[in-house]
């Protein structure tokens, strides 16, 4: 899927680039969820010279064990959500906040953020933001309007209307659950040339893992 293309190019980048690695022991939302669709063991990364500072739930890692979880999570369809996450920074206890941690979270429904970010109030959702250049489409003579991927989307952005699928385009973030579980390829999602390297630009902009 390209969209699983696209998530394995980024984190692979911000992964070689950290000075230091931290690695969650467990996913602490799946964890107390119980969830049951995702292995709990595939917690989150930390990158960046705040991971000397992290306190809970892990350990300092290597670059090699991150990027065997990365590519363990996006095989098994999680959502990748990756930044400067102030809160998260709190709630780890690597203060002071100073801009060289990243976070890199793989979630699924049973997640803190993304279980009701279809509930969000408007100024939250701003938060995640969909990566420029990206574009997902739905084939209205594949489509056969089985729903299933409206069973998976998190963000609450999918309905069936006349029989197929359709996508608030304003308010979906392209996560890419929907086209790994179209059965018809149905769903495509596709990147403009140069959007993983503006992402990347983006992302550095407020947060620096060297």
């Amino acid at each position: 899927a390209a969209s699983d293309v696209y998530k394995r190019q980024v984190l692979e980048y911000f992964i070689n680039k950290a000075s230091y690695v931290y690695i969650f022991n467990m996913c602490p939302c799946r964890t107390l969820a119980n969830c049951k669709k995702y292995d709990p063991s595939i917690g989150c990364i930390s990158l960046g010279k705040g991971a000397l500072r992290m306190k809970t739930f892990g350990r300092l890692g290597t670059k090699e064990e991150a990027l065997e979880r990365a590519k363990r999570a996006v095989a098994s369809g999680l959502v990748v959500s990756l930044g400067r996450v102030k809160s998260d920074t709190i709630v780890y206890r690597a203060l002071p906040e100073q801009g060289d941690l990243m976070h890199i979270c793989f979630c699924c429904e049973c997640c803190c953020v993304e279980r009701g970010g279809k509930d969000l109030p408007k100024y939250l959702k701003g938060w995640h933001q969909r990566m420029e250049g990206l574009t997902v489409t739905v084939d209205p003579n594949l489509c056969k309007g089985c729903g299933k991927c409206l069973e998976v989307c998190i963000y609450g952005v999918r309905e069936i209307i006349n029989g197929k699928a359709v996508i608030d385009q304003e308010r979906c973030l392209g996560c890419g659950r929907c086209e790994r579980v179209c059965p018809n390829g149905a769903t495509t999602i596709t990147i403009e040339e140069g959007g993983v390297e503006r992402m990347i630009a983006r992302i550095e902009s407020y947060v620096d893992v060297s």
